[in-house]
């Protein structure tokens, strides 16, 4: 069988245990090929294998991954590609299943969705936000003998029950919730995130409801910058006069009848919340993960661990940026998540009425 990992590879999302995972396998000649889409810090780990039988790298060739009876025990790397063109097909034509084995506390599970969508099934680490996807039930563990004795057994899961996850979670209903709370005779929505360049799910995110505002009829305007998140780039968030200024100025010009923020805790900062609560127009916020809870939601592994502020960076971080944010946000008139797990868990953290808080499925 033919396993994909694509995504970060990065500790934190579980792609050394792949890797190591796949090494495993293919020492001992179970028979399945493993393939890797994307880049990140542990790319180095498997390099080394570049002068192995066992290895490929087509990052620069995708399109000559060719599978027949030979093709076996191998692992193939495919770099970082276009989801749609690229990374989609391959899934639909020679993937048997997507492992997920992050880490980190996921709040959604953006990955597992964009397998799902080529009627390829998932197996995870357990998470709350991951098992909404995983409809085979079956869960990475971490352990070595288990995990491969898991991939051996895997069955996939009747394509019924993918086509059901995928209608829960289609455009159209993320586009039917959404206009329950725009107001009727909204027409000019301002889109305020920090980052524009797809660095993760929340700018995937970003790009997506961009899109889908416009199809549907709305005049959008993005307020974001081509910066990178950096520590430099937070200490600017805690007093970022000079954004601030722009940001009023867009507001004057576009005049705005909804103001949509996003990601804002790595370089906008307080200042361009409370001028927006200045404007008429209403506030939405989409919260995508704990940015706004904890020091560094990467190193999240359990909800016990939101609001833990264990270093003095974490600390003044709290009290300079997360703080007044969410001070400015408890005011907003609506909150969106795109989980109900995210809804659940922070509850506890937003001093807001429960209505105010909301999940983009049902």
């Amino acid at each position: 069988m033919n396993f994909a990992y694509f995504g970060r590879l990065e500790h934190e999302k579980g792609f050394d245990y792949f890797l190591e995972l796949a090494k495993t396998s293919v020492k001992q000649k179970q028979g399945h090929n493993f393939i890797i889409f994307g880049e990140g810090s542990l790319k180095q780990q498997f390099l080394f294998l570049r002068n192995t039988k066992q290895f490929l790298d087509l990052s620069k060739n995708p399109n000559q991954l060719i599978f027949n009876t030979e093709t076996q025990n191998q692992i193939i790397y495919l770099g970082k590609q276009d989801l749609s063109s690229v990374i989609q097909p391959i899934l639909t034509k020679h993937i048997d299943f997507t492992i997920i084995p992050s880490r980190m506390l996921e709040t959604f599970g953006l990955t597992a969705l964009e397998s799902l969508a080529t009627y390829t099934d998932v197996i995870t680490s357990k998470q709350p936000a991951l098992e909404q996807f995983n409809n085979l039930n079956q869960y990475i563990s971490f352990d070595l003998d288990q995990d491969l004795n898991l991939l051996k057994l895997a069955k996939k899961s009747d394509k019924n029950k993918i086509t059901e996850t995928l209608q829960k979670y289609s455009k159209q209903n993320w586009i039917n919730k959404i206009k329950e709370h725009i107001p009727e005779k909204c027409q000019k929505i301002l889109i305020v995130s920090d980052f524009k360049d797809k660095l993760g799910g929340a700018e995937i995110h970003l790009h997506q409801t961009i899109q889908t505002l416009k199809q549907v009829g709305y005049t959008i305007e993005l307020y974001s910058t081509n910066k990178k998140p950096s520590m430099i780039n937070q200490l600017f968030a805690i007093f970022n006069i000079i954004e601030n200024k722009k940001f009023k100025q867009t507001l004057n010009l576009f005049n705005p009848d909804l103001i949509w923020f996003h990601s804002l805790q790595r370089y906008f900062g307080p200042l361009i919340t409370k001028s927006a609560l200045n404007h008429s127009a209403k506030k939405f916020i989409t919260i995508h993960d704990f940015g706004l809870f904890t020091e560094y939601p990467s190193q999240l592994t359990s909800i016990n661990q939101i609001g833990n502020k264990n270093t003095l960076a974490g600390t003044a971080k709290h009290y300079l940026i997360q703080k007044p944010l969410l001070k400015s946000i408890n005011r907003f008139d609506k909150l969106f998540v795109p989980s109900k797990f995210l809804t659940e868990t922070l509850k506890p953290h937003l001093n807001i009425t429960p209505t105010t808080l909301e999940h983009f499925y049902d």
